[in-house]
C-alpha cells in the first residue's frame, strides 16, 4: 500500500482496510484476502477474549498463508518498485 503512495491512517478498522487493500495493490487472490481478514479477526478474539485458543492446524495454515503473501509482495515490488529491495 505504501509503495503504492497510499496510506491509511490508524482508526478503527485500519488492519481490514490494509488487508482489502491488497486486491488493488498487488492484485492478490480474493482467496488470499479472505484468509488474511479471518487470521485478523481470530486474533483479535484471542488478543482480547480467549487466549490459548488457536489450534496447531489454524496456525500452521497461518505461517503458510503469510509465507505465500511474503513471495507474492516480493515478486510485486521486483516488477513495480525494485528500488524498494535494495540492502
Amino acid at each position: 500500500m505504501r509503495a503504492s503512495g497510499y496510506r491509511t491512517s490508524t482508526q478503527l478498522g485500519h488492519h481490514i482496510k490494509t488487508i482489502e487493500s491488497l486486491e488493488l495493490t498487488i492484485k492478490a487472490d480474493s482467496k488470499m484476502i479472505q484468509k488474511m481478514k479471518t487470521f485478523s479477526k481470530k486474533r483479535n478474539v484471542t488478543s482480547y477474549d480467549s487466549a490459548g485458543n488457536v489450534s496447531k492446524q489454524e496456525l500452521e495454515l497461518a505461517i503458510k498463508t503469510a509465507a505465500d503473501l511474503h513471495r507474492e509482495v516480493v515478486t510485486w515490488l521486483e516488477k513495480n518498485h525494485p528500488e524498494l529491495l535494495k540492502d
